[in-house]
């Protein structure tokens, strides 16, 4: 339901104080348009402890793919000012438009119907607001909407009557992240945009846990082929040529090639996806075997060192793209992918050109990539082109989506595939009995059972 990534005690965020007695569980949202639980789990881990800004913090954050648990449930967090000797924090992610996602509602009301049962609390009475604390409009979706307050809390009340387990959906999430590097350092930055740095989304996709498919159509946006195809995700790669309105270089598309490498483009490697594994390969290599394959460049991280610099050279990359005629490195919007040591996939893509945002260099990507684990890691198009989208459009900076997409002529789309959820052990027993002809029905698994079904279930779980 929950995973743990427990911060360092200290005086900022995690007190160490013990929580005494829990009266209240109180929900919160972040207020941080488009952040995941991974970015929050940073920023009280590290940024604000760092900088000393404010006493802060929560139990839980939760967002569609993730929830997290960072401070013990036995200790107190900074989250409702005189609540919070005596009640759990439970942070809710926004999404990009400030609503909360249908996933991460489901998955907060799993926790709190949880966390009601062990403390033996009513959901209508003690499940509460920040509002109801401090009068903070905190969560504002549900201090401007009180009856939507009051379903979720006869959601809860729902979920603990109806003692269902809590399965959730396989939807990784994209998390936002501001990253600057300082003489070949890495560092992330907080969201107030005070000093320089550029925002970057990234998506990461678990190995064999979904199916990709590069999509290539004259004068197409990439939200437009994401709803066309019902995809869950799409994101530009390939450079395209404007005239030709083709993507760039050697493309496969899983049943023919919709273009073909020329000149410099023999020298890109290629980012192919066979049965729903990325990988790099080398420029030359078959892509016919593959279910898609398109060329980038440059390669940016090759068996686990950044080689930005070095492919930038022998892959003719073009002067707006790494270096300048002076030498300087370019900052721009940017799309860009790598593979970890496990095979999952990291698809990013930074903001860029703007006031708050001034856009990555090869070397930040590099950097970046490294940080997430990656092994492998490989530039597509930038600047106006970057998009990432979901069904609901364009899910990077205002300049880059909407009225202001640009038609890329192709997309690659991510297709998520369904858990296989298995049911619970007790309900599988219960089940089981009753095809056997040893209990009269399926009746409820929490009910005590009698011993010739409890030997019964032993017999056939020891085979």
């Amino acid at each position: 339901m929950w995973r743990e990534e427990l911060i360092p005690i200290n005086p900022i965020t995690r007190p160490g104080t013990p929580l005494r007695l829990v009266r209240n569980i109180v929900i919160h949202y972040t207020g941080n348009p488009g952040a995941s639980a991974a970015n929050h789990v940073r920023y009280f881990g590290k940024t604000l402890p760092a900088s000393k800004e404010r006493y802060a913090s929560a139990h839980y954050f939760v967002d569609p793919g993730d929830a997290v648990l960072i401070i013990p449930l036995a200790e107190l967090a900074y989250h409702a000012s005189q609540a919070n000797p005596y009640s759990i924090g439970v942070e809710m992610c926004i999404e990009k438009d400030g609503s909360f996602h249908p996933e991460t509602v489901r998955r907060t009301v799993a926790i709190v119907a949880e966390l009601c049962r062990r403390y033996e609390l009513n959901p209508l009475r003690d499940v509460i607001r920040h509002y109801d604390v401090t009068g903070k409009h905190c969560p504002a979706h549900y201090v401007d909407d009180p009856g939507a307050w009051e379903d979720f809390r006869q959601a809860v009340e729902k979920a603990i009557k109806s003692k269902e387990v809590y399965v959730p959906v396989n939807r990784p999430t994209v998390i936002k992240e501001r990253i600057i590097a300082r003489d070949g350092m890495l560092e992330y930055l907080p969201f107030n945009y005070n000093k320089p740095g550029t925002d970057v989304r990234l998506l990461k996709i678990e190995r064999g846990k979904a199916k990709f498919k590069l999509v290539a159509r004259p004068d197409a946006k990439v939200s437009e082929l994401v709803k066309e195809h019902d995809a869950d995700f799409g994101i530009n790669f390939p450079y395209f040529d404007p005239s030709a309105k083709l993507p760039v270089g050697t493309v496969w598309d899983g049943t023919k090639y919709v273009n073909g490498a020329w000149g410099k483009t023999h020298k890109w490697h290629f980012l192919a996806f066979k049965d729903g594994c990325a990988e790099i390969r080398l420029p030359g290599s078959a892509v016919h075997d593959s279910d898609c394959a398109f060329s980038g460049s440059p390669l940016l991280v090759s068996n686990g060192r950044a080689a930005w610099d070095y492919y930038r050279e022998v892959e003719e990359t073009a002067t707006d793209i790494g270096r300048d005629a002076n030498g300087n490195l370019v900052r721009c919007q940017r799309t860009f992918a790598g593979i970890d040591a496990e095979g999952n996939l990291l698809l990013a893509v930074s903001d860029g050109r703007t006031r708050s945002d001034q856009g990555l260099t090869l070397e930040e990507m590099a950097l970046y990539m490294l940080d997430k684990g990656a092994v492998w890691a490989i530039n597509g198009d930038g600047g106006g082109s970057s998009v990432i989208a979901d069904r609901s459009g364009g899910i990077n900076q205002d300049e880059n989506v909407g009225a202001n997409e640009r038609a890329v002529h192709h997309a690659l789309l991510i297709f998520l595939q369904p858990v296989e959820q298995s049911k619970d052990w007790k309900q599988e027993s219960v089940e089981w009995l009753n095809a056997q002809g040893l209990t009269d029905a399926v009746r409820d698994p929490d009910t005590t059972p009698t011993w010739a079904e409890l030997g019964a279930v032993l017999r056939k779980m020891m085979r």
